[in-house]
């Protein structure tokens, strides 16, 4: 009888591990597929984001993106908020504030570290995260492929929760500093290279993004001599395009050049550029007020930049 119960006692216990062990691999299961699936939801954000950088400056060439459109005030008691010392951040949820007020200070001024330059807007910047891009679209009216938006005549930048905020909001923040710092003189064509190369180098500092990524792997191909003449840079034509290989390349030679511009010339110097940009508009009086006859032409910038990179 005793060896019926013994049987019968182990024959549960090997049904219930059975059951325990099933458990397990069907718990390890589900949370290799919620990696995949976050794996796989971040690169369509990666995707995305290389989409929203292609596409924004084709509406920049074909209409004032500098004029946004809100539907409705985003103030409303759906939203929480929070603010620092420049920003004004609105969410659905305190955790979303309280992550961005966390790090929008260090983000700022790491910025104006760059540019040697305190930058007081008149007004606090504000950021907005809708909920979702169901929201993000519906308020400010954005095709498919955006993920953000700034307008720079409200000092104000939207997106919305489930992006990559985390290369997005420094990357944005640095076109609205700088065209604050460049007191709105930010519409000529030719200082899309030094706002994009700027906000792709203040980016590159804070988090290693798909996009710095890409755009550093462009980096041989620089090397190897498939550059922009810096008139073609300036004139920004191919941006016009949607030829993407065309339109990263340019990217990255904006990148390298601010990059060499600030890490092999200098802050301060840097700042003296900037600064004369803006009472000029022109890069090449900017080049040789700032470093005299070390570039007297935009060619001479150009080799001394192209000898950077190739160490």
């Amino acid at each position: 009888m005793n060896l019926k119960k013994e049987r019968v006692q182990i024959l549960a216990l090997i049904i219930l591990s059975s059951i325990l062990l099933t458990y397990i691999g069907y718990i390890i299961f589900l949370n290799t597929r919620i990696k995949v699936l976050q794996t796989q939801n971040q690169e369509v954000m990666d995707h995305m984001r290389l989409l929203y950088e292609l596409q924004k400056h084709v509406e920049f060439f074909n209409e004032d993106s500098n004029q946004g459109v809100l539907d409705q005030d985003t103030n409303g008691d759906s939203y929480c908020s929070a603010e620092t010392e420049n920003f004004k951040i609105y969410a659905h949820t305190e955790e979303v504030c309280a992550s961005i007020a966390e790090g929008i200070e260090s983000t700022y001024q790491k910025i104006i570290e760059d540019l040697r330059y305190e930058i007081k807007p008149a007004k606090k910047i504000k950021i907005y995260i809708f909920k979702d891009k169901e929201e993000y679209q519906n308020k400010i009216r954005q095709p498919m492929w955006s993920v953000g938006r700034v307008i720079y005549n409200k000092n104000s930048f939207y997106s919305y929760e489930g992006v990559n905020l985390a290369g997005l909001i420094p990357h944005e923040i640095t076109h609205l500093l700088l065209y604050n710092f460049m007191d709105r003189q930010y519409e000529p064509v030719s200082m899309r290279w030094l706002s994009e190369g700027l906000a792709m180098y203040e980016e590159s500092k804070i988090v290693q993004s798909s996009l710095v990524s890409i755009l550093r792997g462009k980096l041989e191909l620089l090397k190897k001599g498939r550059q922009f003449s810096m008139q073609d840079l300036l004139l920004a034509e191919v941006l016009k395009t949607r030829q993407a290989d065309l339109i990263n390349l340019w990217y990255a030679q904006s990148f390298s050049m601010v990059e060499f511009m600030i890490t092999q010339l200098g802050k301060d110097n840097f700042n003296r550029f900037c600064l004369s940009l803006r009472e000029s508009n022109d890069v090449e009086k900017a080049l040789k007020n700032t470093y005299g006859d070390k570039f007297n032409t935009l060619d001479d910038f150009q080799k001394q930049w192209e000898k950077y990179i190739q160490k």
